[in-house]
């Protein structure tokens, strides 16, 4: 009697994806990629379809929402960040009827030609420019785990604040072989809330920023090692750009095609 032949099913061996992580973006560059914002939220920008807080509270005003990971955080709790480097810059935008979701310029130094109009600094061709803090930070779990990454800029009344934490960074001082040194941002761990706050007339949500404590050498480093990697990406990547020509035959922006540190 003839036997079947039975058609074996050979299970190919485990994959290990790690080799390949990132694979696939090779050719993406940077301005094809969303910058992670991430901004304390109003009525007016409420996300839709994110109800709900990493920590399970209600998303309301004065939460703090990561526009890319669209992870929402509870303003009030707050949540340990590391800032991994600051860059300033001079955002340049119009008027507010003339729809100003995104700066149309981004620049490294100050404009020339600025008046003052008011409590603005305006450009000769109507533009007004403002003085924002840009801080690239990630996001830690209570185990100092890494859960999320983005920019948070500061600009007026929050560009205090964004002076003031660059104050305290550079305060800070490690004894090292007997000798004081400053250390680098991304090892510091910071406590960032929103508070309600006031100026004059007008009322608005603001940054609380408090020094909590350093990332530890032996039990944070795979948050340290992150950290670092994440800071030296953040100070290579150009967030500047000047704006386009009126009839959009200009020059292209200048835009770096780096890897984005994101």
């Amino acid at each position: 009697m003839n036997k079947v032949a039975v058609k074996e099913d050979k299970v190919p061996a485990k994959i290990d994806w790690t080799e390949d992580a990132g694979l696939g973006l090779e050719d993406a560059a940077q301005d094809e990629f969303k910058l992670p914002l991430i901004k304390i939220l109003y009525s007016s920008n409420m996300p839709d379809g994110v109800d709900k807080t990493v920590s399970g509270t209600d998303v309301a005003e004065g939460c703090v929402f990561n526009q890319t990971s669209e992870k929402a955080y509870d303003g009030k709790q707050g949540f340990y960040a590391v800032p991994c480097m600051y860059k300033r810059s001079f955002n340049e935008w119009k008027e507010m009827d003339e729809g100003n979701n995104r700066p149309v310029a981004v620049h490294k130094e100050k404009p020339l030609g600025l008046t003052r109009n008011g409590n603005k600094d305006v450009l000769p061709n109507g533009n007004y420019v403002e003085d924002t803090g840009n801080w690239f930070i990630l996001i830690l779990d209570k185990d100092r785990n890494v859960v999320d990454q983005g920019m948070v800029t500061m600009k007026s009344t929050q560009k205090k604040k964004s002076n003031e934490w660059l104050q305290k960074i550079k305060s800070n001082s490690l004894l090292v072989d007997g000798k004081p040194l400053t250390p680098p941002m991304y090892k510091c761990v910071y406590r960032m809330s929103v508070t309600r706050q006031e100026s004059g007339k007008y009322k608005y949500f603001g940054w609380q920023i408090k020094f909590e404590d350093y990332l530890d050498d032996n039990k944070d480093i795979h948050t340290l090692a992150q950290s670092r990697e994440f800071a030296h990406f953040a100070k290579d990547f150009n967030m500047y750009f000047e704006a386009e020509a009126e009839d959009g035959q200009g020059e292209p922006s200048k835009k770096s095609t780096d890897k984005v540190p994101f």
